[in-house]
């Protein structure tokens, strides 16, 4: 991923940084350098800085945390929470590419520990640390089941607010 520069750049409506003459590249995709100029003069001018601006940016492209929640219409859902804390409680450090990754562990504010997160696990991150295997492969052998979604911690806050009851229709106005 390449950093993004904006020391050399102005605030001219056209001017995007020198890194994105290229394109960027975000996570393996490569974004045309007309989409990142197009993107620069749009959101450039609704920063007040230099500083926001590259803050915004650095954001854009972190990697997500590994966030998901067990289905909580399943029949099972309650003992795969069980199953979770017994299996994946990680006593040891797990380090990969010399970072220590904090293990998997409820969303303090979803009700009865059904929402998971790892802070500094990305997706990538499963696949490359032996001692994430397991877990990687119980989520996804979960996942293809329908006992867990993949979903990002904001998006499990509207249904919680909603107060969503089974039988009721919500509709977008």
């Amino acid at each position: 991923m390449e950093r993004i520069d904006l020391q050399s750049s102005q605030r001219g409506e056209d001017d995007a940084p020198h890194v994105f003459k290229n394109g960027i590249n975000i996570h393996g995709v490569l974004i045309r350098p007309e989409v990142v100029k197009a993107f620069v003069k749009y959101y450039r001018p609704l920063l007040e800085s230099d500083e926001d601006f590259e803050q915004f940016c650095d954001c854009l492209t972190k990697s997500l945390p590994l966030t998901f929640r067990l289905n909580e219409s399943g029949v099972h859902t309650l003992q795969l929470r069980d199953e979770l804390i017994k299996k994946f409680s990680f006593t040891e450090p797990i380090i990969v590419d010399g970072h220590q990754l904090q293990a998997p562990h409820p969303l303090p504010w979803f009700p009865d520990g059904l929402a998971w997160v790892s802070e500094n696990i990305t997706r990538p991150m499963l696949s490359k640390a032996p001692e994430l295997k397991e877990f990687f492969n119980w989520i996804k052998v979960a996942t293809d089941l329908g006992h867990v979604s993949r979903q990002e911690a904001v998006s499990m806050i509207p249904p919680l607010l909603l107060d969503v009851k089974n039988g009721m229709v919500i509709q977008l106005i």
